[in-house]
């Protein structure tokens, strides 16, 4: 992740674990993947999305930590269906844990990447775009954060949500 002028802010990493390992996770929710968000230049993690299929589901769920292993919350789904060949607005949310609080949340279309992203107080705290000039225009997108927006938490909402819409219609574990 870049601000305008290039400079690398933040490092994400995509990890998934071998299916031995998922036989021996939590029987409720068996994680097939791990989206770290950390800072530059050097290890630490600031945040980590725990993602996989639900108990009795096929549908995914996303578990955000800080660190390594304090749960912090919960992306969810709140209204939208992604429908084969529709793009309708949707809404998702991190909420808080244990209490489910709503601390961020996103309205918009996710397929075209023209979303908002609101804050608990129900302002706009950020903006997603299509994004250009790093090949093709559907395979990123530009994220502008307004003066006090929580750039992590607004990071890993939207690589939550990128994450779950990247399972719809495939085999899951």
């Amino acid at each position: 992740i870049q601000d305008t002028s290039g400079e690398k802010l933040l490092t994400i990493n995509i990890m998934r674990p071998a299916q031995e390992q998922l036989a021996v996770t939590e029987a409720d929710f068996r994680p097939a993947e791990y989206v770290t968000l950390c800072s530059i230049g050097s290890d630490d993690e600031l945040a980590m999305c725990a993602l996989g299929t639900k108990p009795g589901s096929h549908e995914w769920e996303c578990h955000v930590y800080q660190g390594e292993n304090e749960l912090f919350g919960y992306i969810v789904e709140e209204q939208g269906v992604f429908a084969k060949g529709v793009n309708r607005d949707s809404q998702f949310a991190l909420l808080s844990y244990p209490h489910s609080e709503r601390m961020l949340w996103v309205k918009g279309k996710i397929q075209e990447r023209k979303v908002h992203v609101f804050s608990h107080r129900k302002d706009v705290t950020a903006y997603v775009e299509p994004g250009t000039g790093l090949g093709e225009p559907d395979t990123h997108y530009t994220l502008t954060c307004l003066p006090d927006a929580n750039v992590g938490l607004v990071v890993l909402l939207l690589l939550g949500i990128d994450r779950i819409h990247s399972q719809i219609g495939r085999a899951h574990v």
